[in-house]
């Protein structure tokens, strides 16, 4: 059964209540973050989305995957939304893919994880790299007035209508404010920073995919599923690419 990108977005609602370690983008999430200089700020926005629902193995994986997700610097820069959408949906087949022996595999359960964290390397910086920031606070400015809405409210995008806004006036693109960090994105937006709003964003378009994924393992392994989603969460994994277990 073919999943779309559209069906993730739809499945999402349901449930919900994106770099080579020498890669360095000008407009990708900054690789340190002040707090915890020792880990990414794509590592601290998964431990803050997914530490208490999956292990420190399996979320040591999804981290270092996401960290060294190939050409992560080139996601949803100018003129690479088209392949940036094509790369979240191949990394989601995948996923979806070798989730089938993830409950009974240490090696297919290292791949469904390692899958998902590049996915959500490039789901993460969506918000850093695109000017879709800039579009919400524009549209709430001209309902509201300038500073009259608490950014902090400003939905997770709907996937399924990137193409369609890619296409609008003015189209969705690449970011007119740099938010990679805190010192690019410190331009105001009430008493938040274009920064803080794309972290945040990040942060909640993390903990929103792994529900996608849960709903997604439902509806294909159906009975199947919850042990599979278990072993993900609790199983051990491999600490070493499955190729190079002897």
């Amino acid at each position: 059964m073919h999943i779309s990108i559209q069906q993730i977005v739809i499945a999402s609602l349901s449930v919900f209540s994106l770099l080579a370690t020498t890669a360095k983008s000008s407009q990708a999430f900054d690789l340190k973050e002040k707090d915890h200089p020792e880990q990414s700020l794509h590592g601290n926005i998964i431990n803050e989305a997914l530490a208490s629902t999956i292990s420190p193995g399996s979320l040591k994986l999804v981290v270092q995957s996401c960290d060294q997700a190939e050409d992560a610097d080139m996601l949803f820069n100018k003129n690479s939304f088209k392949r940036s959408m094509a790369y979240i949906e191949r990394e989601q087949k995948k996923v979806l893919n070798a989730a089938f022996e993830a409950d009974s595999s240490p090696a297919a359960r290292y791949r469904t994880l390692k899958h998902f964290g590049i996915m959500l390397r490039a789901v993460q910086d969506f918000y850093s790299n695109s000017n879709y920031v800039e579009h919400e606070v524009a549209k709430r400015t001209n309902k509201l007035g300038v500073n009259r809405f608490d950014p902090y409210t400003i939905e997770l995008v709907e996937w399924s209508k990137v193409p369609t806004l890619m296409q609008s006036e003015p189209p969705l693109g690449a970011a007119e404010i740099k938010k990679a960090n805190a010192s690019e994105g410190q331009e105001k937006i009430g008493q938040a920073t274009y920064y803080k709003i794309a972290r945040e964003l990040a942060l909640r378009e993390t903990a929103r995919q792994w529900d996608v994924l849960a709903t997604l393992l439902k509806n294909r392994y159906q009975a199947k599923s919850l042990t599979i989603i278990t072993a993900l969460k609790q199983a051990s994994v491999p600490d070493k690419e499955p190729e190079e277990i002897d």
